[in-house]
């Protein structure tokens, strides 16, 4: 496994800043200081970094309900209340998987595995998101075919894969996006 991803599953921060790591000489590898960005990394290796032996974490995914006005991010510049305010402190260093508005609810993957986070959000995996709209009007069911084909909005392209009533004021949709999740 690459360095950065080795020191990033021992929970040190993103790749891209255990990438800064390795270039600030703060990683010794096998009793060497590597500064070598492509420097591959087995589990009989001796990693350091700043003094402190690391391992990598054991893989953990949860499922956490995320409840209306709170923000899916570690801090937040506002001061706002966020998801993390729900978890244990073992569990602040694990990211989420997506991401819901603040007055949405819903379920949201968290983990330590970016492989999973990768496979779960790459637009390119083509994974579902299934999503109930509770709407403050009455919903026409003519526009159930523009949801699908699709339309222009001021934040670009917008289309549904599947959308259906529910009831008058409530909408099912299935979209196929990243890790942004307007319209697929």
């Amino acid at each position: 496994m690459r360095l950065n991803r080795y020191l990033s599953s021992c929970g040190l921060g993103s790749r891209r800043g255990c990438e800064q790591l390795v270039r600030d000489g703060r990683v010794i590898l096998n009793g060497k200081i590597c500064t070598n960005l492509s420097t591959t990394v087995t589990d009989s290796d001796d990693v350091v970094v700043d003094g402190n032996k690391v391992r990598p974490h054991k893989g953990v995914v949860i499922v956490l309900h995320k409840p209306r006005g709170l923000v899916c991010s570690r801090r937040d510049e506002r001061d706002r209340d966020t998801i993390y305010s729900l978890l244990p402190e073992k569990f602040h260093t694990l990211h989420h998987v997506g991401r819901l508005d603040k007055e949405s609810e819903g379920l949201l993957l968290m983990t330590n595995r970016g492989e999973v986070s990768q496979r779960l959000l790459h637009p390119s995996q083509g994974v579902e998101k299934e999503y109930e709209v509770i709407l403050e009007t009455r919903f026409d069911p003519e526009n159930l075919t523009r949801l699908t084909k699709g339309f222009h909005t001021e934040d670009g392209y917008a289309k549904a894969e599947r959308a259906w009533m529910i009831g008058d004021y409530k909408i099912g949709m299935v979209l196929k996006q990243g890790s942004s999740d307007r319209f697929a």
